[in-house]
């Protein structure tokens, strides 16, 4: 059974551990890196369509007062300043503010 690494700074052990003597991982540390760089390559992909579904949000989502929380089978806008009725739904303007769109 291998001893666990659940403390900070405690060493990553590939074997029962010797009173006074640690053991380190070149390995994990390689390891680390390829994963890393390939995370990187995965996150610029995702800024990007984050970039382009942002701006498909201020087209089609804003209304000029407020976000529109969707659009019925109609084509008609839910949450918005045209509605009669349920002009405001606070979790699409909170949503939108998280996610960095708020004005």
């Amino acid at each position: 059974m291998f001893p666990r690494a659940d403390t900070p700074g405690q060493s990553f052990q590939t074997t029962t551990n010797q009173e006074g003597k640690l053991t380190e991982s070149g390995f994990i540390a390689w390891l680390f890196v390829l994963a890393a760089q390939d995370k990187v390559e995965l996150a610029e992909f995702y800024r990007e369509k984050a970039r382009l579904m942002g701006a498909a949000v201020w087209a089609a989502g804003w209304d000029g007062a407020r976000f529109r929380r969707a659009y019925d089978a109609f084509g008609k806008p839910v949450g918005s300043s045209l509605n009669d009725e349920w002009q405001i739904f606070r979790e699409t303007q909170g949503m939108c503010v998280m996610a960095g769109l708020g004005l």
